[in-house]
């Protein structure tokens, strides 16, 4: 599952009961795998990575390793696009699964 907004894997520090973030709750109700962001992030970006990711699972399968493969390789062709001093950019996206 990829979610496509913005800082879907952060959990709200002023809320305490709110533990959960919005990647974890979809892994709790059955998501083997979950796609979010640690902050905002921009369109042009998250089009591209859902692209990368999405293309990778299409040819390889869905399994774990080849989801994190895809997430890895979509950041570092992010990476290589943008530089690596553009972090905020290329560094939001994690997976979140087994």
């Amino acid at each position: 599952m990829y979610l496509s907004a913005c800082e879907t894997a952060v959990s709200g520090s002023g809320h305490a009961d709110e533990a959960l973030h919005l990647a974890a709750a979809f892994g709790f109700t059955g998501a083997r795998n979950v796609i979010g962001t640690l902050w905002s992030v921009g369109d042009s970006s998250s089009m591209q990575v859902a692209a990368q990711v999405y293309r990778r699972l299409a040819d390889r399968g869905g399994d774990t390793a080849v989801l994190a493969m895809a997430v890895d390789a979509a950041m570092r062709s992010l990476r290589g696009e943008c530089g690596t001093n553009d972090v905020l950019r290329w560094a939001a996206y994690i997976q979140y699964g087994p």
